[in-house]
């Protein structure tokens, strides 16, 4: 691949990620965001339990 041909997807990347979309209403939403610290707490806790068994 050619430098050229690199650069164009991390142009696109950084584009994309920057992008925020038009029904953004300002305001955190707790519920969404406890669910996920719930969810990553449970892997953790499993991811755990496993290698200690190991």
């Amino acid at each position: 691949m050619t430098q050229i041909e690199t650069a164009n997807p991390e142009h696109a990347v950084r584009t994309v990620l920057a992008w925020m979309p038009e029904s953004h209403d300002g305001r955190t939403h707790y519920v969404p965001v406890l669910l996920a610290l719930g969810c990553a707490a449970g892997i953790l806790l499993a991811a755990s339990v496993v290698l200690t068994l190991l």
